[in-house]
């Protein structure tokens, strides 16, 4: 199976439901849905790599501080995802290096603004032998 992301409809707000066959592609395909929504343009020139690096009680909050790191990227930063070149899990530790690209208003046109990554409605689970994760994002 590869990656199925569903857009939401939310009050005031706007989600995504991501399946994957496995932890790490929930999390990659959902990374890359939040910067498509934001910025539908594909990054042509990932010369910039972030490592990120974290520890978290929960899968869902693991969730919620991986896409809120890269969103803080994005608005601190003007950084535009173009890919993960690895992700890791051990003992509640994520850890990533990604690559992407700097906002270049020639080439790329801002959809929608992200204001934070919620914790309505959130989970990050298995089902039926695949992983599925939930997010809702204030817009």
């Amino acid at each position: 199976m590869t990656s199925i992301v569903e857009y939401i409809d939310h009050t005031g707000d706007t989600g995504i439901v991501v399946t994957a066959d496995t932890l790490e592609q929930v999390f990659i395909t959902a990374a890359k849905s939040m910067f498509h929504m934001i910025c539908p343009q594909k990054v042509e020139k990932p010369e910039i790599t972030k490592t990120i690096s974290f520890q978290s009680d929960d899968l869902e909050q693991m969730m919620v501080n991986w896409l809120s790191e890269l969103n803080y990227f994005f608005q601190t930063e003007s950084f535009l995802l173009g890919s993960i070149a690895d992700i890791h899990f051990s003992n509640n530790v994520l850890s990533a290096n990604v690559r992407g690209e700097s906002l270049d208003s020639s080439r790329h046109e801002i959809h929608m603004e992200i204001k934070a990554v919620t914790y309505h409605d959130i989970y990050v689970k298995p089902v039926n032998g695949s992983w599925q994760a939930r997010i809702i994002f204030d817009i």
